[in-house]
């Protein structure tokens, strides 16, 4: 049963920047290794930045609400390096500065 107060509990928190870790974040789907983070909790930002850094050939990527810069700036470094870079985002992205940096 879930919390139901108006002051965040830290310790039932299942959303927003209180949610713990899950647990388990790599999967193999097809013989190919998947990496999941969703929450704060999983350092989701700084996973998702190693992986960008690390790549030397393709990068495909989908992206909800695309709002980090830093991410945007990384990818398209990655492209100015010779991988090719290719990827989705969601119809609201385009107001946010990444899809700028993306398209410029």
């Amino acid at each position: 049963m879930g919390y139901t107060g108006i002051a965040p509990n830290t310790v039932l928190s299942k959303f927003g920047p209180y949610k713990t870790d899950l647990g388990h974040h790599s999967y193999v789907i097809g013989g190919k290794t998947v990496e999941v983070y969703f929450s704060p909790a999983n350092g989701t930002n700084s996973h998702r930045q190693t992986a960008i850094n690390s790549t030397n050939s393709d990068m495909y990527f989908g992206m909800y609400n695309f709002t980090d810069n830093a991410d945007a700036t990384l990818l398209v470094s990655r492209h100015s390096a010779g991988v090719y870079v290719a990827g989705i985002e969601d119809q609201f992205s385009s107001t946010y500065t990444p899809h700028t940096t993306l398209t410029s």
